[in-house]
This record gives C-alpha cells, structure tokens and sequence, in this order.
C-alpha cells in the first residue's frame, strides 16, 4: 500500500514510539509528546521528499492520549479528529476502515455519528497524491460545515478518561491460571474495559501493562513481556495496527493461548497481513465480544 513507511524507516519510527510509550507508562507525558512530534515530522518530511503520502495518524493518536492523560481533553479532540481523517485517507471508507481514532472519538467524547460519518466521506474525497496534511483537512471540513473551535468542542456528548493507577510489579494478583493478559492499543479504553469486565465475568482476572508501574530500567516490550508471561491465557483486540503485535507474537512463541479480536466482519488489510497464521476472530457489539471472549477462555480452560 502506497500510505505505509518503508521498512527501515518505521523501525526508526516504532523505535522512537517505544520510547515515548515507556516515558507515558511513567508519567512523564510532555515528554512523551515531544518525541511523537519528533515521529510526526520525520514522516512529514520523508514524504515530502518522496513526493507521496506517508500514514501519520499513530503519532497523531498518541498526542491525543497524553494529552488526555495531562488532563486536557479539548486540545486533545482536534488531535483526535486528525488522526481519524489520517485513517480514512489510507484504509478508505466502511467497514474495512479500522479507526483508533474513530473509537475515541465516538467512544470517550460521544462525538455524534452525523459529523464523524460527514467528516470520513469529506476526507475520502480528498484521497490523492495531494492530500498530505490532515490539520488542512479539517480545517477545510470545518468551514465547509460552518463551524468553530467553540462549536467544535460542543459536539463532545462524554468526559474521555484515562487509566491511571499504578500497580506494583511486584504484587500482580492470582496465580498464573487465573491471570488473563489483556493487549491491544493503548488508549482504546473503550473496548479494553470491555475486555477487562468480560473476564471479571469470567471469574478470571485481567491484566493490563498500562495499569502497572514498569520497573527501573525496563522499556515497553520488557515490561509487556513480563506481565503476559505470568498469564495462563492471553487476548488481544487488534482492530487498529498498532502497539500489540510484538505481545502477540511473544504469547505465541512462549506457547500462551490466545486470541485475537477485530471490529467487524473482516480486518483491514494490514492488520489481515500482520496476523496472518494467528488466531482471530470478528466481532460486531458488546455481547458479540463477549460471547466470544468467554467461549474461548472457557475452552481453554476445560
């Protein structure tokens, strides 16, 4: 797809997204911040000189998550909406397309279903060599629908929120046959709560790496790696690109049941090619994913 990094060079940017995520993990999310503009100009730059688009709504999402973090969810909502138009510009419209920033958006902020439904058609009609620059984009949109920042931040219907609290590395509670290890993209509080409560349900308990303080000296792969080890099961909602699949591929090596979830009937194209040979499975509404959550943790577990 002509939207994707080249190869060295997204190593170069999940390098940087690794640091910033352990920085996040920590509290320190200005910094966070001040590395993800890094990722976002480097990609900005690299497609100017190769004269195509490059995808840039992880960097963009990410912002908006510390953002959040930092207790400012109103610089947060352009960021967001940004990210969103990245992602209608490389996946297109309907079900295939796979939006982190969608979910937030609709999810945490209420954000209603006309504007965000006005907003991908208007983006997918700017699909082109020339459409580089999300923030113009919406800037565009929002004229074109006669709005301000004011009225723009009076269509957030919910408080988004973040997870917060820190646990200890060294008190992880139950044994490793009750632990489930629950991955996916930071920040899809949304859906990884889901996740969370279907296990309490389940009569099982979840463990989330964003819930524990990393260790001294640990990075963000260390600290994931530590967690989903000392899990007897292990599931992941995969519906955006992004941040689980080094968990994924651990659980597999180590030999940890899992499963992964993606929205809808299908999974966007790069996500069908980064889990290729991993079980997965679609699901559309909160009982679809629980009924499969609890089939399979209940499989495992007979």
């Amino acid at each position: 797809m002509s939207w994707q990094l080249p190869e060295e060079f997204k190593e170069q940017i999940e390098t940087l997204d690794s640091i910033a995520t352990t920085l996040r993990r920590r509290g320190n999310y200005s910094d966070a911040i001040a590395i993800h503009n890094v990722s976002y100009r480097l990609i900005v730059e690299r497609q100017s000189r190769e004269g195509r688009r490059l995808h840039k709504g992880g960097p963009l999402a990410q912002i908006g998550i510390c953002l959040l973090a930092k207790g400012q969810p109103t610089p947060a909502l352009p960021v967001f909406l940004s990210s969103f138009i990245e992602d209608c510009l490389s996946e297109g419209s309907g079900d295939r397309a796979k939006s982190f920033a969608r979910t937030i958006l609709r999810g945490s902020y209420g954000i209603p279903l006309d504007f965000l439904g006005g907003l991908e058609e208007f983006a997918v009609s700017k699909r082109g060599a020339e459409a580089t620059d999300p923030n113009s984009i919406l800037s565009q949109f929002v004229e074109s629908v006669q709005m301000d920042d004011s009225k723009l931040v009076k269509l957030q219907r919910a408080e988004p929120r973040v997870i917060t609290r820190q646990l200890s590395m060294d008190e992880i509670p139950g044994n490793r046959e009750q632990r489930v290890f629950v991955g996916g993209t930071y920040g899809n509080y949304v859906v990884i709560e889901m996740l969370e409560n279907i296990v309490i349900e389940e009569g099982l308990i979840p463990i989330i790496a964003d819930r524990f303080k990393p260790r001294e000296g640990a990075n963000e792969k260390t600290h994931s790696f530590e967690l989903l080890e000392k899990c007897g099961h292990a599931i992941f909602e995969i519906s955006v690109p992004n941040g689980w699949l080094a968990e994924v591929e651990r659980a597999d090596s180590k030999n940890i049941p899992l499963m992964c979830f993606f929205q809808g009937l299908e999974p966007s194209r790069s996500v069908s090619a980064m889990t290729k040979g991993y079980p997965r499975k679609g699901w559309r509404g909160f009982d679809g994913l629980k009924g499969s959550v609890s089939s399979f943790l209940r499989s495992r577990s007979a």
